[in-house]
Order: structure tokens, then sequence, then C-alpha cells
């Protein structure tokens, strides 16, 4: 009998990491998993730019300690030149601030390598998905996914900043999340959070309230 998973599409998997066995490593778990194709490896910064922008893969894992390029550089590249592309960062750096910096340059999650093997398989479904897959602010404490809740607690605030004036602009829920690279549902989680925080109901009172503030552009 056919099952959900084995029925969906397959998610292209692109791998970058300097170190043979952690590649080989992570292809042989993937071989194991239905709708999970591994189309790429490369083990350097600059080969992984080239290779993404040849196949589009639908998934990037990427490690940050890169030789030629480190992993953030790349991924900037990457989303610049693929803005639906989606990246996981996989790397031996469990810290807040490496975890925020992949937020910010648009990574769509984040693994510390010794994270149980399932973990990375859950976050490449969660990320082609639409959401986000990201740690507790590099507490050194077991993976705790977000799934569809758009952004880690640092950055909330300002996700949500950025969702008002782009609401007061007449963006729709697709654009924004578009914009953001979040899910649609995240993004309407984000409006209702609005809403109960400022008591604010009406599109035009989000509007006064953005550009009061600022926080958006209206001509």
């Amino acid at each position: 009998m056919m099952t959900a998973a084995s029925a969906g599409p397959t998610i292209q998997v692109m791998l970058v990491d300097d170190h043979p066995i952690v590649r080989n490593g992570i292809r042989s778990l993937m071989s194991r998993r239905r709708n999970i194709e591994i189309v790429g490896e490369a083990e350097d910064g600059n080969a992984a730019v080239s290779m993404a922008s040849q196949l589009n893969p639908d998934v990037v894992i990427l490690d940050i300690g890169l030789p030629q390029r480190s992993g953030f550089e790349a991924a900037r590249i990457m989303l610049a030149q693929n803005p639906h592309m989606r990246i996981i960062m996989l790397t031996v750096y469990d810290n807040r601030e490496y975890v925020i910096e992949a937020l910010r340059i648009g990574a769509t999650g984040y693994l510390v390598k010794n994270c149980p093997s399932e973990d990375l398989v859950k976050a490449i479904r969660c990320v082609h998905q639409g959401n986000l897959f990201f740690p507790y602010e590099g507490s050194g404490r077991e993976s705790v996914h977000w799934i569809d809740h758009g952004v880690a607690p640092a950055d909330a605030e300002l996700t949500e900043r950025e969702v008002v004036g782009f609401i007061a602009e007449g963006y729709t829920n697709r654009r924004i999340a578009d914009e953001l690279r979040l899910g649609v549902r995240t993004v309407e989680r984000h409006r209702e959070n609005i809403r109960k925080k400022l008591k604010i109901h009406s599109v035009a009172g989000l509007t006064r309230y953005a550009i009061a503030r600022g926080l958006a552009r209206i001509d």
C-alpha cells in the first residue's frame, strides 16, 4: 500500500561538507529514506555555489566552516541566485550568535552535527514544506525544532515589525511569505499575534500604526 510519505514528491538535496566521512554518513542515511535524493556533493564554498546554480536543488545541507568560502557567504550567494532554495546549516558550532546569523542570511534550518540523525531527516522535510527548523539559541540541549513557527524567539519581534510594514503596504500573505522566506501559515500566525498584541484588528488601523512608526513606505 502506498503511504503518504511515498506518494509525495522527491526532495532533491545537495550536500556540502569538506569531510568525506560526514558526506558518506549523510548519503547513507538518506539512501534509506523515501522521497529524499542526494543530487550533488561539494567540499568547499566555491564549488558549492557553482553546483547550486547548476542543479537548483530543493534543499542544501551546508557546513559553516568550509575551505575557499564560508558556509554563510556561500548561502548568501545561493539565496541571491535562487531565493526559493532551502538551506540547512549543519555545523559543529552550537551557539546563539551563529543561529541568529543563519536566520538573518535566510537559512531555513540549523543543526549541530551531534544531533540525532533523524533530526536531519525531519529538518529536510520541514524546510521543504516552507517552514523553519532551528535549535533553541545554541543552548546545548537536544535539538528543538520549531515547525512553522517562523523565527527564533530573539528575532520574533523583528519579523513581526516587518510583517506589519508589509501589511500596511498592501502585501498579501503569500507575498509576505515569499519576501521573508516563511510559510504562509507562519505569516498568518504572525498576523494573529500582532492583532492580539496591538489590539488593532483592521488593516487601516495597522497601516496608521506602521506609518506613525516608520515601518511602512506609503507613497
